[in-house]
């Protein structure tokens, strides 16, 4: 049996960006032009990389960057080349706002549809923003590594401050070593936002935690270190609950939307309301009937209840669908808010 080729190192011309952050390039010389993903590098570089064509589809790895691109920036993250959790940091932010209309035009083009006009909105922060975060975490042997998957790998990168995420879930980082150091596994926490501003966990772990674990996290509600957290462990069919786990953030109106522990939500509420605004004047949904179709905690309908003659939300998450139904009620709103699958409906 044959073995697959190893790795080469080539001079790769890199020529765009894909979804998923890596950018596409091509070997130089290579007749056929195969595209080799090629996490690190820019649109217009040449850079020498250990290719593997042999992998479907190709990859390759960032050795040295021959020709650089005038938009390369340097990351502000001292790991953000081997952590997983920020594609573009090396990108200067003028240009990622313009990779992502370059990447919604290609979207639409490949769907066969008209592209229109496509105006950007830069964020109006950079860094200290995310009011969310997923979480990797190893512990053994008395210490607990607590941070991101390294690209394309199971690897964890830990990290002491992630720039990106707001104060309160950077301080959740020291609070989870501490929290898991004394365990035995691995498994995912994330963390967001809950009532009163404050940290809200929810953990999956691969295998038993400590009565510690628990003990530490009652004692840190009831200091207000964490708002809520719920545990769950290898075969567990509900969690562990302490304190409130809910996410409360802004929803599409700018008003408290609560979500459930872990469920989804924008990351960045600054730019949710211009998302939302958009969304409905898009719409046109002054006095009409609307479906909305995977509905979540109801971030959008909130937003479509106010002008819509009826509102008919499908999100397949129970837990979401009440926390909409509860987002509804807390405004005065009204909308039929249904638990099943929004693929399965069927448009009158």
């Amino acid at each position: 049996m044959s073995r697959p080729p190893s790795p080469r190192v080539a001079t790769l011309a890199v020529a765009s960006l894909a979804l998923g952050g890596d950018a596409v390039a091509h070997v130089e010389g290579d007749p056929a032009r195969r595209a080799v993903f090629v996490p690190g590098a820019l649109p217009g570089e040449r850079v020498e990389a250990e290719v593997d064509l042999a992998a479907r589809p190709a990859r390759g790895r960032v050795l040295r960057v021959v020709d650089a691109s005038a938009s390369r920036v340097e990351p502000p993250c001292p790991v953000a080349a081997r952590c997983g959790g920020c594609d573009w940091m090396h990108l200067s932010v003028e240009a990622q706002v313009a990779a992502h209309a370059e990447l919604v035009a290609g979207a639409l083009t490949r769907a066969g549809l008209e592209v229109p006009p496509i105006v950007t909105h830069a964020a109006p922060a950079t860094t200290r923003f995310r009011t969310r975060a997923r979480l990797a975490i190893v512990a053994r042997r008395g210490h607990a590594v607590v941070g991101f998957r390294s690209s394309r790998s199971h690897d964890v990168v830990g990290v002491d401050t992630c720039l990106v995420l707001a104060p309160p879930l950077d301080a959740t980082l020291p609070l989870l070593r501490e929290l898991l150091a004394a365990e035995r596994g691995e498994g995912e926490a994330s963390v967001a936002l809950g009532h009163d501003g404050k940290p809200v966990l929810d953990l999956r772990w691969q295998g038993e935690l400590s009565p510690g674990v628990f003990a530490a996290l009652e004692r840190g509600v009831a200091e207000g270190r964490w708002a809520g957290a719920e545990l769950w462990t290898a075969g567990t069919r509900t969690p562990a609950r302490i304190g409130d786990a809910r996410v409360v953030t802004a929803g599409g109106d700018d008003q408290p939307l609560v979500a459930p522990s872990a469920g989804f939500t924008q990351a960045q509420p600054a730019m949710n309301a211009l998302l939302a605004s958009r969304a409905v004047a898009l719409l046109e949904a002054d006095g009409r009937d609307v479906l909305e179709l995977f509905s979540g905690s109801g971030n959008l309908t909130v937003v479509v209840a106010r002008v819509a003659a009826r509102v008919h939300a499908i999100e397949a998450d129970a837990h979401a669908a009440q926390a909409a139904r509860d987002n509804l009620a807390a405004r005065g709103l009204t909308a039929r808010v249904t638990c099943g699958d929004a693929e399965a409906a069927v448009v009158p």
